[in-house]
């Protein structure tokens, strides 16, 4: 969690010094001379988001909520930026300041009524890309591959073997490897929180492969039909979501920067070749449906449902609906929430989205959708629910449409005689 602000004066105005050129735009006149209140120093940690570049939506106080790790990091002038308290003297600064001129002011709220009601998505030039390091991007990349199956897939498609029981072991001595080279190598040190989770998600995936290598769990789930392996699948990948919680203790990322809101469910979104920018608010519901026709045709020929249990999907619907609401928020979570939370930051909302997306494929050899087509529709799934967190700052859109997808998929198991 972000330090506590030092209380102000009666005023409830303090003057905070921010290192580097006026990356925020024109505060216009000296705001101690507006105001005529006394001002004091903060110290920069106590700076935790600003609106670069970008017009407030709505009323004020609203779109304010970007991370600007970069500030910190310039270090060449002093610059005075004036903040305001919660809901305290936003009408007057909303008038000095003048956002409408397409620089938004400097200046943050930590109000969270008015961040609920005016979240603005993360944009590709919004965060520090410090992935122009080569090796800090080799290693970053890299630790997807024990965090995939990525060496179950080699055995799998190209030695046609199954995999070898010391193979999650070796998985977890990899990305272990990674961790202590981000803490040996100082080019390193501004991944070290996401070469952290890599290795506690690793870790969390051994202790679920072994409990599925039991005599218990083979005696309960090698003759049952597939849609509850499934579930039961499922629930055990809590694991792994524990170890990613427990390694965010004193990480300093709050809710909204592992993207654990609702977010603006009409957030804008970017369109090419100029076209005038779309909204989540109708992009939503279309992505529902248009990635469940691809999967329905791949599910065909994997799952092979019989439409003579049509009742019994019928009757477990109400299975498929618990399913599904639990799956996606626990994938979403676990491949997406805490690792963009981890990488946007430091490398960019660009490369987080393709690294994200490409570790949301690659475990998707062995699932629903499976095989090579699978891991494409997944990855490409995968990147719409990144950007839509991105672009919404929140975790709705991702849950909505990827709880659907796993509504049709539940929903085609039990109708399979596998």
């Amino acid at each position: 969690m972000p330090p506590e602000l030092p209380e102000a004066d009666q005023q409830g105005v303090w003057e905070e010094h921010v290192a580097g050129p006026a990356v925020l735009g024109n505060l216009g006149p000296e705001t101690d001379a507006i105001l005529g209140l006394p001002l004091r120093h903060v110290d920069i940690a106590h700076v935790e988001s600003y609106n670069l570049r970008q017009s407030q939506s709505g009323p004020q106080g609203q779109g304010v909520d970007q991370v600007v790790p970069e500030i910190a990091a310039r270090g060449a002038q002093d610059c005075s930026l004036l903040a305001v308290r919660p809901g305290f003297l936003l009408a007057a600064l909303s008038q000095t300041l003048k956002p409408s001129s397409g620089r938004a002011a400097g200046f943050f709220d930590r109000d969270k009524t008015a961040h609920r009601r005016g979240s603005v998505g993360v944009k590709m030039s919004d965060t520090l890309n410090t992935g122009s390091n080569p090796l800090r991007l080799s290693v970053a990349w890299l630790a997807i591959l024990p965090a995939s199956p990525f060496a179950a897939i080699v055995c799998d498609a190209v030695l046609h073997t199954p995999p070898p029981g010391w193979l999650p072991f070796m998985n977890l001595g990899a990305s272990a490897t990674l961790l202590a080279l981000g803490h040996a190598l100082p080019p390193l040190k501004p991944i070290r929180g996401y070469l952290r989770s890599i290795a506690l998600l690793v870790l969390g995936y051994l202790v679920v492969l072994q409990a599925e290598s039991t005599q218990a769990w083979h005696a309960r789930f090698s003759e049952a039909p597939a849609w509850q392996f499934v579930f039961a699948d499922s629930i055990l990948e809590l694991v792994p979501c524990l170890f990613l919680t427990l390694g965010l203790v004193h990480s300093g990322l709050a809710r909204r920067e592992l993207f654990l809101t609702r977010g603006n469910l009409r957030a804008p979104f970017p369109l090419p070749f100029r076209l005038p920018s779309g909204s989540w608010s109708w992009l939503g519901p279309f992505l529902t449906l248009f990635l469940a026709g691809p999967l329905v045709v791949q599910l065909m020929s994997t799952v092979r449902p019989d439409i003579h249990l049509l009742r019994r999907a019928i009757q477990g619907l109400p299975l498929a609906l618990a399913f599904s609401v639990f799956n996606a928020a626990q994938e979403e979570y676990r491949f997406r929430s805490v690792l963009l939370g981890r990488l946007v930051p430091v490398l960019g909302a660009s490369q987080a989205l393709w690294m994200t997306s490409a570790l949301f494929g690659l475990g998707h050899w062995f699932g629903h959708p499976s095989g090579p087509t699978g891991v494409l529709m997944a990855g490409f799934a995968g990147l719409v629910w990144g950007k839509s967190m991105l672009d919404t700052r929140g975790f709705a859109w991702a849950w909505i449409i990827h709880g659907f997808q796993d509504l049709v998929i539940f929903t085609l198991l039990l109708m399979s005689t596998r």
